[in-house]
């Protein structure tokens, strides 16, 4: 090999040159492979999210039914438990009229009838000029 003994002192240089040109073409492809594994992960997590948004969407939506009929129930519940309070002291009522009648019927004082019965005087009196009057008819 004959080279000129100049360009002998710039071999190790161009040695260099193409080892650190080597050197950047295999960072450069891991740079490159890495940079599509990430772009694989980015599309993989944005359809995930994607996916995520439309359950949430659908959780939300059913959870606003059930609130509505859970609502709706509730009323119904309140306006029985309502009807059954009403039903419950109208017995409660007419089982001491009842009651009330018939100590009237059998003689008892006003005032006894009164306590016995837990009245108010004015309803026992009322009662009382009823009973007058069946054993008048």
């Amino acid at each position: 090999m004959n080279l000129e003994p100049a360009l002998l002192n710039y071999l190790p240089l161009v040695a260099l040159v193409g080892a650190l040109g080597l050197a950047g073409a295999l960072c450069e492809l891991r740079h490159r492979r890495a940079l599509r594994g990430l772009s694989m992960t980015v599309t993989l997590q944005a359809e995930r999210i994607v996916a995520l948004e439309r359950n949430l969407s659908a959780l939300l939506t059913c959870s606003r039914g059930v609130a509505e009929r859970l609502g709706t129930t509730e009323k119904q519940q309140r306006n029985l438990q309502t009807q059954v309070a009403k039903l419950s002291n109208a017995d409660d009522n007419q089982v001491a009229v009842q009651h009330a009648m018939k100590l009237l019927n059998s003689g008892l004082d006003l005032k006894n009838v009164t306590a016995i019965c837990e009245l108010s005087e004015g309803e026992v009196e009322i009662l009382q000029a009823l009973a007058r009057h069946q054993r008048a008819a």
